[in-house]
C-alpha cells in the first residue's frame, strides 16, 4: 500500500476536532473579523455562491480516484519515494481536505500524470542507454 493511500485513510479517519478537545482551537468562525481592516463592506458579508464548487463532496468518488491513482503506481512499477511523486501525493492530500471534488479531480489528475512522467523517464531511460557489447563483438 503505497503513501498516498495511508495518508488518505488517516485523514478521511481523523476525528472532527470539536471545540475543547486538547491541542485543538476548535472550529474557526467563518466570516470576517469585525476589527479586520480587510472587512468587506456590510453587504458582502457572506460568501458568493459562484465561487463554490459545482460538483457536490462523494467521498467515495474521492477515494475511487484515490485508489485508481495508487493502482496506477503499482501497476507501472514507479518508486512511490520519487519527489516528485511525494510532491503529487502531498497535492492531493490537501486537495481531500479541502472537501471539493473539482480541487480533487484536479489533484489526482496531477498525480497521474507525474507517474505517467516517471514511468515515461524510467523507460526512455533504459532504452536510450548503450547497450552492453557482447564479447564476441568487436570494439568500434
Amino acid at each position: 500500500m503505497s503513501d498516498l493511500l495511508s495518508i488518505a485513510r488517516r485523514f478521511l479517519t481523523a476525528p472532527s476536532g470539536e471545540k475543547g478537545d486538547k491541542g485543538d482551537k476548535g472550529q474557526q468562525s467563518a466570516g470576517f473579523s469585525p476589527l479586520s481592516p480587510f472587512s468587506p463592506a456590510p453587504g458582502e458579508r457572506e460568501p458568493h455562491l459562484s465561487l463554490v464548487g459545482v460538483e457536490r463532496w462523494d467521498q467515495r468518488a474521492a477515494i475511487r480516484m484515490v485508489l485508481e491513482a495508487d493502482a496506477l503506481v503499482a501497476r507501472l512499477d514507479i518508486d512511490d519515494q520519487l519527489p516528485a511523486i511525494q510532491n503529487a501525493a502531498a497535492t492531493v492530500t490537501s486537495a481531500l481536505a479541502t472537501r471539493d471534488m473539482e480541487t480533487v479531480r484536479f489533484a489526482v489528475v496531477n498525480f497521474a500524470a507525474e507517474v505517467r512522467d516517471a514511468s515515461l523517464a524510467k523507460h526512455t531511460k533504459r532504452r536510450t542507454e548503450p547497450r552492453p557489447k557482447l564479447p564476441t563483438e568487436a570494439p568500434t
